[in-house]
């Protein structure tokens, strides 16, 4: 039996009546705390770290009832334990406003002891396996969020993969019927073999998915989390035209053999700064999509252009962009389902027949966002959809201008040598009316101003 390490609250009628038991208490190697039953008892027990509170209430337990009262509504001590020395002759229903407490007789010191050793050491086993709970639980949580990134890794995989396989399958299927021309008996089974390879690995990534679906079957709060992306975005410097041009040669067939008619209009090279894979896999994804979507007999239109922002604009909305624009007479998506299109998993009511897992789109939102543009669903002039994808031409450095007001010159050539280093360093003495300087200023990314009266500090940072 023993109290060692162990905080405790002792609080009697007054400061005086508390130092007899505090000392015995203190003598079993706990730490006490006194104060008298007023204000200074619930100042005392508003600072945290008590293990528990004794209450020396003796045969006058109303005192003690408001105090009793503040524990069980104050969240820091609700959990505390609460232990009442009365006297033996005291009626049990005056206690009532008090509970709920340990009650020991006044003077049996040892039941107290026992008591309070046997309740803190319970509560302490508690507070341990409350801890390691928490600790599993939120183990849990993170083990869930990665078999969460996993599942989605794996719909993206198998989505992309057999959408190749289908090109593969196709292109194939166009030598064996002849369309490139005679072939040979040994290009004929090279032709076969292909085919017969392609279709297997379809099927293969189709058993995959389910499987991958069934071994990572989520909790219902599970379903929505949004895993965080393990692509990386390797930028070079590509042409987005011939990039969308040379995929939607891929499905030229496909169109044909489907009876629906593709349009492509692209009045001038686009050059961007990107993931010229990541950006091919989000053509073919919008171009599956439409395709699957149309009905015999239509058409599908894909525009790429740049876009210049008109007027004044700041952030997002003031960088040149490329715009790709998907075009297709389907059924169209009801307003209220063009963001939930773009999630994982999410698909309409009526398409229920219609092959797919709702990863596509999903996938496309995410490669955009990752190259810093947005994707979004629009209705077509036509009644069907426009998907419409918006990347920012160079994501390598930000654009946006920025004003750095300085009022030290020492602090302004600090700042202008810093600029200077730089290889695209320029400087131009601004002359004229507002409307010149704004324009100017608009296409600077860094403005250094100096408050009026510094003229000559400027004139001579800039000099150099």
């Amino acid at each position: 039996m023993s109290l060692e390490g162990t905080v405790l609250a002792l609080v009697a009628v007054d400061d005086d009546a508390c130092q007899p038991l505090a000392a015995a208490l203190r003598a079993q190697g706990a730490t006490v705390r006194t104060a008298g039953v007023d204000t200074s008892a619930l100042a005392m027990l508003s600072a945290p770290g008590f293990d528990a509170a004794v209450l020396d209430v003796g045969s006058a337990p109303e005192p003690f009832v408001p105090l009793a009262a503040s524990f069980r509504s104050d969240p820091r001590t609700r959990a505390m334990a609460v232990f009442a020395l009365v006297s033996e002759e005291l009626p049990c229903g005056r206690l009532a406003g008090l509970e709920p407490v340990h009650v020991v007789p006044t003077g049996n010191f040892a039941r107290l002891s026992q008591l309070a050793s046997d309740v803190l050491a319970r509560n302490r086993s508690a507070a341990e396996a409350m801890e390691r709970a928490r600790g599993l639980e939120e183990r849990l949580r993170g083990t869930l969020v990665r078999l969460s990134a996993i599942r989605s890794e794996a719909q993206t995989f198998t989505h992309d993969a057999r959408v190749l396989c289908g090109v593969i399958a196709g292109f194939a299927g166009n030598l064996r019927d002849g369309l490139a021309g005679p072939l040979d008996a040994t290009q004929r089974g090279h032709v076969a073999h292909i085919l017969e390879a392609a279709n297997d690995t379809a099927a293969m990534l189709h058993r995959f998915g389910g499987a991958a679906r069934a071994h990572t079957d989520l909790p219902a709060d599970m379903a929505s989390v949004a895993p965080s992306s393990a692509r990386t975005v390797r930028r070079t410097l590509f042409d987005l035209v011939e990039v969308t041009r040379s995929t939607m040669q891929l499905f030229e067939t496909v169109a044909e053999q489907r009876s629906v008619a593709t349009e492509f209009e692209a009045p001038e090279p686009v050059s961007l700064w990107g993931d010229a894979m990541q950006i091919k896999q989000v053509v073919t994804n919008i171009l599956v999509n439409a395709l699957k979507f149309t009905p015999a007999g239509g058409r599908i239109r894909v525009v790429v252009r740049a876009v210049t922002p008109k007027g004044p604009a700041s952030g997002f909305a003031a960088r040149q962009h490329a715009e790709l624009v998907v075009i297709d007479t389907g059924p169209g998506i009801p307003p209220e389902e063009r963001e939930r299109v773009f999630e994982r998993g999410a698909r309409l009511t009526r398409d229920g027949r219609v092959p797919g897992a709702g990863v596509g789109l999903a996938v496309v939102r995410e490669i955009v966002a990752m190259h810093g543009g947005a994707a979004r669903a629009e209705e077509a002039p036509s009644g069907g959809t426009a998907l419409v994808v918006r990347l920012p031409l160079d994501m390598r450095s930000r654009r946006e201008q920025a004003v750095l007001l300085v009022d030290d010159p020492g602090a302004a050539r600090r700042v202008v040598d810093v600029l200077r280093a730089r290889p695209e360093w320029t400087r131009e003495a601004l002359k004229g009316d507002d409307g010149s300087i704004l324009a100017a200023v608009r296409t600077c990314r860094a403005v250094v101003v100096l408050p009026q009266g510094e003229k000559s500090a400027l004139d001579e940072l800039l000099s150099g």
